[in-house]
């Protein structure tokens, strides 16, 4: 191992000690002790199994007059190897409990404080799922297997204090399999860990399709289409071709440890013909011979052990540093970003670039607008004329654009994120439908008064839910969606409820990206009147393709194109000097 590699190692073995020691001191620190007591268990064991037969031989010569207390010296030493046994699988399984549990929070924590721009980025995604799927699950590993060498040096220095006596070279003898298995096992590892690293993207796309083939959102589109055998078959390609690369692997195992194996009961054999021989010649007595024998295959086994836990945790190393990896991920979020708003009077964007990660063409290009308090906004343009991304970036998803963006004159880059999002209710095209209560489904919207049931069903009554709701056993209690046995809406009601959520806040701005996509006329107009009245004094931004939506609420209307703005003013002004608008609206022959 290279001298870096080593270094790493090191570091990454005292981090994953640290990190366990700080879940819990107590459990950690009794682990410990434990971990050694049961190395020790091994010699105390040969030792009372020579005492035992020594003494069936001396007893039954008739020279010994004290086989009852070595036969209760015997019991009482393995009574006390289980007892320990036990407790320390007991609080190995506990330990690991909390272990499990620490990680998940934490890989939960840092998805929680990622920025949309991470989750869009794949190498990050990439980052997460190596995290997620591989390198969680190792720091346990690697903490058992570094016990695992605590238990084996233990159990190697307790039983060489019975052997020392004994003809070195043939205590040597029990070294040779165990260090070229240790050789061989940390290059396969080091192998296997490139082939998992490098097919990630392969591992992805086959949860992805897993995903559309079970999940009863996307699966009516995929019966719909009849897609589910092309679908199945690049799943099964890819399985096809993970399955040979794991199966080449444990052939390569599987072929170098038969040869092992071959070499160790060879050695094995011989070390039983020197003691057996020694015996026969009245060097040593017969309970002697079988401690010999005991205590050689026992070193051979932990030597092994030792030198086998020493690879896998060099191998396991490899994939817990994905796990830091993620937990050491820098997203620069919040590190500048310390200015608390209490409310927002007016936007500002002033030479504004936005390209997302890995493209060479921005998708917002010059964008210059200035939104003030009770202004109504009507965002329209052609699908990727860059609407939703101007609404991301003034949500403050993303701070990699060039430019300036003002919140009362702020560099939004300056500002708190969550404070920002506070004063913002928002309605996204791809809302989410929480498989949760209807009661989390309209709270999480203020969280703060997610128990306050007037102001829920309030909300319920104005977004035209509340007959429905009332048929429900449970009321604003009851489970939502099929996944685990709720009731399921129409996606005309459940758009209803992410408009409910986004009115649950008591915000300065409402952002509503095609709020009324899903419904049918009269809900249309009954929500469009809602907005209405509930965005006055407010800051009002839609999304919207519909021209009568503009028509009833009159705003002032903004026209993308190509990620530019090339019209803002009012219906009438747009219709006489911007060509694109007149044709989004379907106004001219040209309309599209």
């Amino acid at each position: 191992m290279k001298e870096n590699g080593y270094k790493r190692t090191k570091n990454t073995i005292k981090r994953i000690m640290k990190y366990v020691y700080l879940i819990s001191p107590k459990y950690f620190i009794i682990s410990i002790i434990f971990t050694i007591l049961v190395g020790f268990t091994s010699a105390m064991s040969i030792w009372a199994t020579k005492l035992l037969i020594n003494g069936i031989v001396e007893a039954a010569a008739n020279t010994a007059s004290n086989f009852m207390q070595v036969l209760i010296f015997y019991a009482a030493v393995n009574i006390f190897i289980q007892l320990i046994q036990s407790i320390n699988n007991y609080l190995n399984s506990k330990h690991q409990l909390k272990i499990d549990y620490k990680m998940s929070m934490d890989v939960l924590e840092k998805c929680r404080v990622l920025r949309l721009q991470d989750f869009e980025d794949s190498e990050v995604y990439n980052i997460l799922s190596r995290a997620e799927m591989e390198g969680k699950t190792k720091v346990y590993i690697a903490y058992r297997n570094i016990l695992s060498i605590i238990t084996q040096v233990a159990s190697l220095v307790s039983i060489s204090v019975i052997i020392l006596s004994w003809n070195s070279y043939i205590f040597l003898l029990a070294f040779i399999t165990p260090i070229i298995s240790t050789i061989i096992n940390t290059r396969i590892g080091y192998r296997n860990y490139k082939m998992r690293m490098e097919r990630m993207d392969k591992v992805r796309k086959t949860s992805y399709i897993n995903y559309l083939l079970t999940n009863n959102i996307a699966c009516k589109e995929v019966k719909t289409y009849n897609i589910g055998s092309y679908l199945i078959n690049i799943f099964s390609n890819i399985k096809l071709k993970i399955q040979n690369q794991d199966l080449g692997i444990t052939k390569l195992r599987t072929i170098w440890s038969m040869g092992l194996n071959l070499v160790e009961e060879l050695i094995s054999l011989f070390v039983i013909f020197k003691v057996v021989d020694m015996a026969v010649v009245g060097k040593i007595l017969v309970g002697d011979t079988v401690a010999y024998i005991d205590s050689l295959s026992t070193i051979q086994s932990n030597v092994g052990q030792f030198l086998k836990s020493l690879s896998e945790i060099y191998n396991d190393i490899l994939y817990v540093e994905q796990f830091y990896k993620l937990l050491d991920l820098d997203i620069n979020d919040n590190h500048d970003r310390k200015v608390e708003i209490k409310e927002i009077r007016e936007v500002e964007f002033k030479d504004v670039y936005y390209t997302y990660e890995g493209s060479d063409n921005p998708t917002l290009l010059n964008i210059n607008i200035k939104i003030n308090k009770r202004e109504l906004v009507g965002i329209v343009g052609k699908n990727g004329s860059g609407k939703t991304t101007f609404i991301k970036l003034l949500c403050g998803f993303y701070d990699n654009y060039k430019g300036e963006i003002l919140i009362n004159g702020i560099e939004l880059k300056k500002i708190d994120p969550d404070k920002l999002r506070e004063r913002m209710g928002i309605i996204f095209q791809d809302f989410n439908k929480y498989e949760m209560t209807l009661r989390e489904n309209i709270g999480f919207g203020n969280i703060s008064q997610i128990h306050d049931d007037k102001k829920i069903i309030k909300i319920l009554q104005q977004v035209n839910l509340k007959e429905k709701i009332d048929k429900f056993s449970a009321k604003i209690d009851t489970q939502m969606g099929k996944w685990f046995k709720g009731e399921e809406l129409s996606k005309g009601q459940w758009q209803r409820i992410a408009l409910g959520r986004a009115f649950m806040r008591d915000a300065d701005v409402y952002v509503l990206d095609e709020p009324t996509s899903s419904l049918d006329p009269i809900s249309e107009k009954k929500i469009f009147s809602l907005t209405s009245q509930k965005i006055k004094d407010k800051i009002g931004i839609f999304i919207t393709h519909r021209i009568d939506n503009i028509a009833a609420l009159n705003p002032r209307v903004i026209v993308f194109s190509e990620g530019e703005i090339i019209g803002d003013g009012s219906n009438e002004q747009l219709l006489e000097s911007c060509e694109e608008y007149a044709k989004l609206l379907g106004m001219k022959e040209e309309c599209i």
